[in-house]
């Protein structure tokens, strides 16, 4: 078993783990994880999957559920297809709108190009945390220059 099996098998455990304890189905974890992998076929799977799951999901959980499902296209690397439905999402109803999303998935997920996609920036503005950063100062990886933010 290479190192990224190994940890893919830690990392499914654990996410097992939490789906049940909030009693929600954890069958798919593994099988999505598998077919995400391959760079070359990985969104398209995620694209075929990720609706199937969200449908089996209580609809109280729904929103939550698209939340966290739209992350594997980030953990996976696939940032176009990521940012393409959060601007659509009623932001005040999603984890965007707590500041420390933004920023907390920008240090974690930045060497995949995360904050310097230019959506990045876009979401940013759009739920206002731009205001707290000219207030407060930005996160280490952005910058105002000439009145623009930049992220690397």
């Amino acid at each position: 078993m290479n190192l990224v099996e190994k940890q893919d098998d830690i990392a499914i455990a654990h996410f097992e783990a939490f789906l049940e304890q909030d009693g929600l189905p954890s069958n798919w974890v593994r099988e999505l994880v598998t077919g995400a992998r391959d760079p070359a076929t990985g969104q398209a799977y995620l694209d075929r999957h990720i609706p199937q799951i969200v449908a089996s999901t209580p609809e109280a959980d729904t929103l939550n559920t698209q939340d966290n499902l739209g992350m594997w296209y980030l953990l996976f690397g696939f940032l176009d297809r990521y940012f393409e439905p959060i601007l659509d999402f009623d932001l005040t109803d999603s984890a965007w709108t707590d500041a420390d999303i933004p920023v907390y998935r920008g240090t974690v997920f930045r060497r995949s190009g995360f904050t310097a996609h230019p959506k990045y920036l876009e979401v940013v503005e759009t739920i206002g945390i731009m205001d707290v950063w000219d207030q407060r100062g930005p996160p280490d990886f952005c910058e105002k220059t000439s009145g623009e933010w930049i992220c690397e």
